[in-house]
């Protein structure tokens, strides 16, 4: 799913400077430090809840909320639509993290622990029973079933309408059936590995209010299950849904989104920014409900914007830049506590191997244009001058941190390190002219031996541009930095373009048909990551033609590799996919860092409510005022 990401589970590496600094950030008031982080630690749950208030917390900046409907399209797949927003009212059926882990919580699922049957083919899946619609129903097998349905009608509408669209992956490789009430099977039409079936599959599924939203417009009489199960009949309720979805001036005022099995529901929206209000859900079934009146979720466009409301106290909890690093001794004297932990995922430069201007589709399909251009990235030094030591390199999608079975042996390893002069030889060995602070450009055109390559022309520029996400801050500096060594060194001409997040992910998509326009408008871009899962294989991210590849990459080693890692039971399948990415290559693969927030300390709850914030996923409802 497309979501800006970090990785890790703890981090391994903090400078110096960094460390003293937060040598002093205890715990104000608990009685003991439950957890401590990278950085700072998390005091024990403490105080009684006054029950009121207002909880202010912040979007993750320049990323607003876009949509919806939880049948989320390829566009709108964003941490602001989904975790932060549709997360709060549709719970889904198997929720992660647990803390800062990527395991199940399953008091926050809708779905108990599976039975798996059938020589792995057959997860049998009874429904948590305390969860309920807020109009008192209960959630059945129906809902599930209706979700599934609807994700085929996307897709046979249109690939791009569903985020997690793979070729003949779910839902075409599963059968649905209805067992009881509250109980329903997924068949699979063959023996996959189990955490990629039951985190990337059976884990698409939220269960929607089926018995509510089974209608083809405003006026249309409820549509029965025996319609709705035909692809026709789904279509209709699709195409509904989602147009109301892009109607986001009535997300708080059309009543269809106010049916919700969520711990709230929405109350106000702001079309223009993103910004919303929500009151708790009297109906929640999950295992913490509320503790005070409002939740307002506030867009701030940068990361310097949020901290500045945070310390005027329109803020409960933010996030802390990494440019205020060196405020955190006076931050804790006023009060304030301060904890951080990387998420799990990883951060990259993706290119677009579609882009025909100036022949750059045929410059980066080289092999070792790419391998030339990794060698200008220098980790250790954005580590310690963009992030203050506060994370650790990342050669690939999957890091160091955490340790899990899928970590390669040599993840710490960087298989093209930092030198400017290998670039350089890298490419006059393959007959580009290298103009060190000019333009380098192919001298010797053709596919043989010392030229530059199948379809580069003789005078061909190695330039190229590479529109960025404005927010969060350290996205320029590392493309600043990787231009200016670039340009310096081997006369590689890298123009950086400032965009939102939003224009990036709703434009520059090369899958998406209404993309199409700007397909040569870009010839890399940067915004940001992807988040991890239990089961972190990129098969809907890098593998050919599915929906989450926006930049076209395709190269049969890594869908060989992929293919592996959804197929074979071993964890060293998923290893040797993470690896044969670090090898090809299809973006510029960046540090993994530490998420820091902050939070004044009459501000409490579980310590894992915290760890959560964290990973970009929030349970407002665990958080509360201490009298």
């Amino acid at each position: 799913m497309r979501r800006f990401a970090r990785t890790g589970a703890q981090l391994a590496v903090v400078g110096v400077a960094a460390a003293l600094a937060l040598s002093a950030c205890g715990s104000s008031t608990p009685t003991k430090s439950v957890v401590t982080g990278a950085f700072g630690s998390i005091p024990a749950e403490h105080g009684t809840p006054t029950g009121t208030g207002a909880l202010n917390l912040p979007e993750f900046a320049g990323v607003p909320p876009t949509w919806i409907f939880p049948v989320t399209n390829a566009a709108n797949n964003s941490i602001g639509s989904v975790t932060l927003f549709q997360e709060f009212m549709w719970r889904p059926l198997y929720y992660s993290p647990d803390g800062n882990q990527q395991v199940i919580d399953y008091p926050l699922s809708t779905g108990e622990k599976p039975v798996i049957s059938n020589g792995g083919k057959t997860f049998t899946i009874t429904l948590n029973p305390a969860y309920k619609w807020s109009n008192g129903t209960p959630v059945t097998a129906d809902d599930v079933l209706f979700d599934f349905d609807l994700i085929k009608a996307a897709i046979a509408e249109s690939p791009a309408n569903y985020a997690g669209y793979v070729p003949a992956q779910f839902p075409a490789n599963a059968t649905f059936k209805v067992l009881g009430p509250e109980q329903f099977s997924l068949t699979f039409n063959k023996t996959y590995n189990q955490g990629w079936l039951f985190w990337d599959e059976v884990g698409q599924l939220i269960p929607l209010p089926s018995t509510v939203w089974n209608v083809t417009s405003a006026t249309s009489k409820h549509v029965p299950i025996s319609t709705w199960e035909t692809l026709k009949g789904a279509e209709g309720i699709y195409n509904y849904l989602s147009g109301l979805s892009g109607d986001k001036g009535t997300y708080a005022t059309n009543p269809i989104w106010q049916t919700v099995d969520g711990p709230f529901k929405l109350t106000s929206f702001n079309s223009t920014t993103g910004s919303f209000s929500m009151v708790p859900n009297a109906n929640y079934g999950g295992p913490i409900k509320a503790k005070f009146t409002t939740l307002n979720m506030i867009f701030y466009t940068d990361e310097t914007a949020e901290y500045d409301a945070a310390l005027s106290g329109d803020l409960s909890i933010a996030y802390l830049p990494f440019q205020n690093l060196p405020q955190l001794k006076s931050l804790k004297a006023k009060g304030w506590e301060v904890y951080g932990y990387p998420a799990m995922g990883f951060n990259y430069i993706a290119y677009n191997f579609k882009d025909t201007t100036d022949h750059w589709n045929d410059v980066i399909a080289q092999l070792y244009i790419r391998q030339a251009l990794a060698h200008l990235q220098n980790e250790s030094a954005e580590i310690k001058g963009i992030f203050l030591g506060a994370a650790i390199p990342a050669y690939t999608s999957i890091p160091s941190q955490p340790k899990t079975p899928y970590v390669p042996a040599d993840a710490t390893t960087d298989p093209y390190p930092y030198s400017p002069a290998t670039t350089v030889s890298i490419l006059k060995a393959h007959g580009w002219k290298v103009v060190p602070g000019g333009t380098t450009t192919c001298a010797k055109a053709g596919t043989g031996a010392g030229e530059c390559g199948a379809g580069i022309p003789a005078g061909t520029a190695l330039s190229f541009n590479l529109p960025y996400s404005t927010s969060p801050a350290w996205i320029a500096e590392l493309i600043d930095s990787l231009a200016s060594t670039a340009k310096t060194y081997a006369g590689i001409d890298i123009s950086p373009e400032a965009k939102t997040f939003p224009f990036l992910t709703q434009n520059y998509n090369d899958p998406v048909p209404s993309d199409a326009k700007y397909i040569n408008s870009w010839d890399a871009e940067q915004f940001g990551g992807y988040t991890g899962n239990g089961y972190p294989t990129t098969n809907t991210i890098f593998a050919t033609d599915v929906g989450g590849n926006f930049g076209d990459f395709s190269n049969p080693a890594v869908d060989s590799a992929i293919n592996g890692s959804l197929n074979s039971p071993s964890a060293s399948a998923l290893t040797n996919e993470s690896q044969v990415l670090g090898e090809q290559q299809p973006g510029i693969f960046e540090p993994i860092f530490d998420n820091i927030i902050m939070w004044k300390n009459n501000v409490s709850g579980p310590e894992a409510a915290f760890q959560t914030f964290t990973q970009f996923t929030y349970l407002p409802e665990d958080f509360y005022f201490t009298k």
